[in-house]
């Protein structure tokens, strides 16, 4: 499959060339150019037999690639730092940027409720391989909020590991109030041990740590406009700056204006606009911009570059458009080419490459992560650039001049592994403090936007579905499978409603795969009306673009007036309770419905016969005369629903005390 893009009256760039294995898994990808031949990289994809990506071409031997990455789940090569592990947690990653050259590795260490403990790095090949040079430890209080955080760092001279961050947080409830630093270095976490105040929201309204001295927000709880006064690291001298936030009325950042007033020099704004994808840019002052953010900590400059500048004094500002994402990463229109990027599992932004400007390929941004997403300390002047396209890192998130990453309901600290404000959706996570990051365990999940931990995806509503799920997850096997796919890292499943013609009789339909097919376009599903597919429409317009990189799997549930499992009319009903064995069985028969399209569809869709490997054909498995394959996930499924079913429905002892 081949990928082009195009930019006003400019070449056809081929922004990739994909090929696929037999069972339609991203196999390679060549990226960038405008011919075929002459592709920039080439990124090679290794899978387990899970389907989880295990490679993204081979750290130990680049061969002419600007990145490797490896991750090992139960083979770790030190597996006495971290054992193997077969529940989804990663023991292992090793990775090499070319423009170092060096292997790098870090081994994780969890705590039996799978939380992140301990970040080993190490770097196998060099003299000194257990360097530790950033490492991170963490303990947790009885919350699950995170209680110490260790961090350390190269210093900016010399080879020794600093302990850089030697956090202990302090908590009313789930309410981060004070972080102790212990550790006599400013690099890192910037300390101060300032008490942190809050709304009767349960925002941080002030973070004097690092220079916040006020925090506002609108109704729906985002930022509407920071104050920031901090020392400036590079001259010492006092440093002023004000930071608002426009916003649409659902929430949608449109504008970002940032102020300063430094202690030399005149004032400054920049503006940032974004628009559907579209970014712009208007900034006045001039004169070199030493201070772009409120650097009072050292881990900004693995952000900054000191060269950067504003427009000379005596130039008219100007808005300009700065660039717009592609699938590969961005078209820069102040620089007039492609920028594409290396990412991770994670979607972090490891590795930005274009050709310059005598057509010679170009590193134009490199980034290593500690665990919890703050970028590795790496010295004075770095080559990595802050500001516009540049400033999509951890998680393809934006940076804020804050130091806060922008994931669009909350902002999240990267240096402190939480986010200042609750959890939207706390509600729907109660086993969990409303202020910690993807469960704790930063290497396994991601959260999209800053509201919850991934989950299945429902487009539209359905009472039947509602119900039927509800079932389902009071069994084992159900509520197994159904966290599994809540949590995946390589799929994402989006659960629908709509009507299957009624000659099919199918209580439900899924598609899988379709990230790797025309069906998604510019981000979105788009069905064919002609296509084999055709039923599917309810999908249509359906947003995937946060599914990027994954399997994505569509299962439609059938709402055929006629015979849908999932519809309300009454001849449905009745046929379903013919099918069913009984109309009180209708909900606990949808219920294995759901259950059988994931597990037969996509769990198992690299079996040869996926009904086999599920160990039934036919619907209605709450029937008597229903027979699935021995030992099968039918069967499994079939004997736990009928248990909830049995429970659920036995008449209540009037006398028994609740």
């Amino acid at each position: 499959m081949v990928h082009k893009h195009q930019v006003d009256a400019n070449p056809v760039e081929i922004l990739t060339q994909n090929t696929y294995n037999e069972l339609s898994q991203l196999e390679s990808k060549k990226v960038g150019g405008i011919a075929a031949g002459s592709a920039l990289q080439q990124m090679d994809y290794k899978y387990n037999i899970r389907g989880w990506m295990t490679k993204i071409n081979d750290p130990s031997n680049l061969n002419g690639r600007l990145f490797g990455y490896e991750i090992k789940y139960h083979n770790p090569v030190s597996s006495a730092k971290s054992p193997g592990k077969f529940n989804g947690n990663i023991a292992e990653i090793d990775w090499k940027n070319s423009s170092e050259d060096i292997l790098k590795r870090y081994n994780y260490e969890y705590d039996p409720l799978n939380r992140l403990k301990n970040g080993f790095y190490s770097e196998p090949n060099a003299t000194n391989p257990g360097n530790g040079n950033f490492d991170e430890y963490l303990t947790y209080d009885l919350n699950g909020n995170i209680n110490t955080l260790q961090r350390k760092a190269t210093p900016i001279s010399g080879q020794t590991p600093a302990l850089v961050d030697n956090l202990e947080y302090k908590y009313t409830g789930n309410r981060l109030n004070q972080v102790i630093e212990s550790a006599m270095n400013d690099t890192g976490y910037e300390g101060g041990n300032n008490i942190i105040d809050y709304d009767v929201n349960g925002n941080m309204i002030n973070m004097k740590d690092k220079g916040m001295n006020t925090i506002d927000y609108n109704h729906l709880n985002l930022p509407n406009a920071f104050t920031i006064s901090n020392a400036n690291p590079i001259i010492g001298q006092p440093f002023n700056a004000n930071l608002m936030y426009l916003y649409r009325a659902d929430g949608t950042k449109l504008r970002k204006t940032y102020s300063t007033r430094p202690p030399r020099g005149s004032a400054r704004t920049s503006m940032t606009d974004y628009l559907d994808g579209f970014q712009y840019s208007y900034r006045e002052g001039g004169g070199l911009c030493l201070t772009c953010r409120t650097e009072s900590a050292f881990e900004e400059q693995a952000y900054g570059n000191l060269g950067k500048t504003f427009p000379n004094i005596g130039d008219p500002p100007a808005w300009k458009l700065d660039f717009v994402p592609t699938s590969e990463g961005f078209y820069s229109f102040t620089e007039n080419r492609y920028i594409y990027q290396y990412k991770d599992h994670l979607g972090n932004t490891r590795v930005s490459f274009a050709k310059d400007s005598a057509g010679v390929l170009e590193v134009t941004d490199t980034n290593n992560y500690y665990p919890f997403g703050l970028n590795h300390i790496s010295g004075m002047f770095g080559t990595s650039n802050f500001g516009g396209l540049y400033s999509y890192k951890y998680n393809g998130k934006e940076l804020q001049e804050t130091g806060m990453y922008d994931y669009g309901a909350r902002m999240y600290m990267p240096d402190l592994g939480r986010w200042g404000v609750v959890d939207p959706l706390a509600e729907k996570m109660t086993r969990h403090s409303p202020y910690n990051y993807a469960f704790n365990n930063p290497l396994r999940f991601i959260d999209p936007d800053g509201r919850q931990g991934k989950d299945i995806i429902i487009v539209g509503s359905n009472v039947n579905f509602s119900q039927a799920k509800k079932i389902l997850l009071q069994t084992s096997a159900g509520k197994q499978l159904w966290n599994k796919y809540s949590k995946s890292k390589t799929t994402d499943i989006y659960i629908g409603f709509g009507s299957i013609p009624t000659k099919e009789g199918a209580a439900g339909r899924t598609s899988y795969g379709i990230e790797k097919t025309t069906v998604v376009k510019d981000g979105k599903i788009n069905i064919d009306p002609k296509s084999e597919i055709s039923e599917f429409k309810p999908f249509n317009n359906v947003d995937v673009s946060k599914s990027k990189g994954k399997n994505i799997a569509m299962i439609l549930l059938n709402t055929n007036p006629d015979n849908g499992y999932f519809s309300s009319t009454e001849k449905a009903e009745k046929y379903h309770s013919e099918r069913s064995g009984g109309k009180d069985k209708n909900d606990y028969d949808n219920a294995e419905t759901i259950y059988h399209e994931i597990k037969a569809h996509v769990d198992l869709v690299g079996s040869k016969d996926q009904h086999e490997a599920y160990g039934s054909k036919t619907a209605g498995l709450m029937r008597d005369d229903i027979s699935p394959k021995a030992g099968s996930p039918a069967e499994t499924i079939m004997k736990q629903l009928k248990t909830v079913y049995e429970s659920n429905t036995k008449p209540k002892d009037e006398n028994a005390i609740e």
